[in-house]
């Protein structure tokens, strides 16, 4: 499945080798960017309403603030039995919710060797593993380390907007650079990250096997039996996950967090 972010790069890059100037395809790609934000945070303010909503309905489950359990895995089928829940929520965005509960940094840092896992009534309903536990403490790690990363980024950008520019010692008159020719316009990095995207999109495969570091190859369907673990793809990211059913056509698998989801053997990666 290909990301939104893949398809308007294809977009924006037929529209490039149709009519536009350069100046107007990187205008569009900003556009571009700005219309991915204002979806992310719609998505966010989603996520945010079906949780208070499912911690209202489900208390002892769901919290909004205070303690937070582990939830019991393969708990999205039990909420998606709810009459009153299904009425209410698609299938596609309780998944989205229950995905940004469990990847919060209080779930995560919750998910301990030893704890109970809950259902929708607080009942206990499984124990957390070593190997969950450990996995949940690598993805609080990770989560933790990008956020870092995005704000030394950011300060290292407002850095270099406020730092002077150099003058030249002999002539005391700022240094500029020379402006580049219509040659050198013609390699935009902005136009070149466009048609980049425009190429993976016709390929997936690459994305597949290259998306945020992931190298491994593609599992046929033979390669899969149950109880195997795997990499699978949810969106632009990788996840650890283990098979606990396969179909003719399709593959059940559970993360740690517990959601299990149903995807196609070509989303899978050792």
């Amino acid at each position: 499945m290909q990301s939104n972010s893949l398809v308007t790069s294809v977009e924006v890059e037929n529209e490039i080798n149709k009519t536009l100037s350069i100046n107007d395809a990187e205008h569009l790609v900003k556009e571009s960017v700005v219309n991915q934000k204002e979806k992310f945070a719609k998505k966010i303010e989603i996520n945010k309403s079906i949780i208070a909503y499912l911690s209202k309905k489900f208390p002892n489950c769901f919290a909004l603030e205070g303690e937070i359990k582990p939830l019991k895995l393969g708990i999205f089928q039990d909420i998606i039995e709810d009459e009153a829940v299904a009425a209410e929520f698609s299938k596609t965005n309780l998944r989205a919710a229950l995905r940004y509960y469990t990847m919060s940094w209080k779930y995560l840092a919750a998910v301990k060797e030893g704890v109970n896992r809950v259902n929708l009534l607080g009942e206990a309903s499984g124990i957390v593993d070593e190997k969950q536990s450990e996995h949940a403490k690598n993805q609080l790690e990770e989560a933790k380390s990008k956020v870092k990363a995005r704000q030394d980024a950011n300060r290292k950008t407002s850095r270099n907007k406020t730092a002077h520019p150099k003058r030249d010692a002999a002539k005391g008159q700022f240094k500029q650079s020379s402006k580049p020719n219509s040659k050198s316009k013609s390699h935009s990095p902005k136009i070149k990250a466009v048609q980049n995207q425009a190429t993976e999109a016709n390929n997936p495969e690459k994305v597949l096997n290259t998306n945020k570091g992931n190298s491994s190859k593609v599992l046929s369907i033979n390669e899969i039996k149950i109880g195997k673990l795997v990499n699978v793809l949810i969106g632009q990211s990788y996840a650890k996950a283990e098979v606990v059913e396969i179909t003719k056509d399709n593959v059940r698998v559970t993360l740690p967090t517990g959601i299990t989801l149903t995807v196609k053997h070509e989303h899978l990666t050792e």
